[in-house]
């Protein structure tokens, strides 16, 4: 029977993990100075995306590498996407035990605030607040963007989202694309 290279598919693994908390955690952040009271705070292991910095500055210098090499760059938006909406819990045994409850709780009520959607937005991530979505709506009706508009309003809305149920639930996705002999390992050993 020939061995398979699992450290290649657990590496894949993590990265798709770390992807999904930069969307989740992108661009939500406030300090005390920010708030109308201003008091100190302290946060105690509450959440923080370490690679959020990362991928602003790497992300700032592809494009300057890009434009210097080649000129232009183009963002082509498909007319097909997969609606990923990454979930975030405040976990009892956790916070309980953490002495962190109130501050867990506020960080979830902020996540999902205007200010907090408004900040996403501005991070080019797809607000869920339905308010500060339409504001940044492009008017353009352009698939392939070759600058980041102006005006702020990059969101291509004509796009058909789907979601996990299109693929029959997290169990059956689970089993057909990523377990052992999956979809995911016939796609990495190519």
């Amino acid at each position: 029977m020939e061995k398979k290279n699992r450290n290649g598919r657990k590496v894949m693994a993590a990265f798709l993990t770390v992807s999904l908390a930069v969307g989740v955690l992108g661009g939500c952040g406030q300090t005390a100075a920010d708030t109308a009271d201003a008091k100190k705070v302290e946060i105690t292991n509450v959440s923080y995306d370490p690679t959020r910095e990362l991928y602003e500055a790497y992300n700032a210098l592809f494009a300057d590498h890009w434009k210097e090499h080649l000129g232009e760059y183009e963002i082509v938006v498909s007319s097909v996407s997969i609606l990923c909406q990454p979930t975030v819990a405040l976990v009892d045994e956790v916070v309980d035990d953490r002495g962190t409850r109130e501050v867990a709780t506020e960080y979830l009520e902020y996540l999902y605030s205007t200010e907090a959607q408004k900040l996403e937005a501005e991070n080019f991530y797809r607000p869920l607040d339905q308010e500060v979505y339409v504001d940044y709506v492009s008017t353009a009706g352009e698939r392939v963007i070759t600058e980041l508009p102006a005006d702020g309003k990059w969101i291509v809305d004509d796009i058909a989202l789907t979601d996990i149920a299109h693929f029959g639930g997290w169990s059956e996705a689970s089993a057909k694309h990523f377990a052992d002999g999956s979809v995911f390992d016939t796609i990495y050993e190519q």
